[in-house]
């Protein structure tokens, strides 16, 4: 629910703040804590959202888990968790998504587009998007037209 949510957004911010400024955690409240499922799907949402926006760059899972303030271990045991992927499988997601979006394009070169995702490597983004949508950039774009 939209409350839940917003619960979950004010105890992740209330912990970064803590974090930047030193500030002890509170004595445990007397009621039993709420299900602490909460602020783990609240921290995928915040990864996912973060890699959403930050996909064409030379990401780390390190990256992503100092930006969630949790450490890599608890993060990605939380993604696979809550949707079945690890780090790089999710990543790769977004940017074969991203992909397709530009492959619309037919002014794009498909090495450019492998750049613009955030792949160095044009070898490397035509396995993954082969493996992932089962044909290579070229065939799915000419499926486009």
């Amino acid at each position: 629910s939209k409350m839940d949510e917003l619960h979950e957004a004010l105890a992740a911010m209330t912990a970064k703040l803590r974090q930047q400024t030193g500030t002890p955690e509170p004595a445990a409240p007397a009621q039993p804590e709420p299900e602490p499922e909460q602020p783990a799907s609240f921290l995928v949402k915040q990864a996912l959202a973060f890699l959403e926006q930050q996909y064409a760059r030379k990401l780390t899972l390190q990256e992503v888990a100092d930006e969630c303030y949790v450490s890599q271990w608890h993060l990605s045991k939380l993604l696979n968790k809550h949707t079945g992927k690890n780090f790089y499988d999710l990543l790769n997601t977004i940017r074969i998504q991203k992909a397709k979006e530009l492959l619309a394009d037919p002014s794009l070169k498909i090495g450019d587009i492998a750049e613009l995702v955030g792949y160095s490597d044009n070898g490397h983004f035509a396995r993954t998007f082969k493996k992932l949508e089962g044909v290579s950039a070229n065939e799915y774009r000419n499926r486009l037209q």
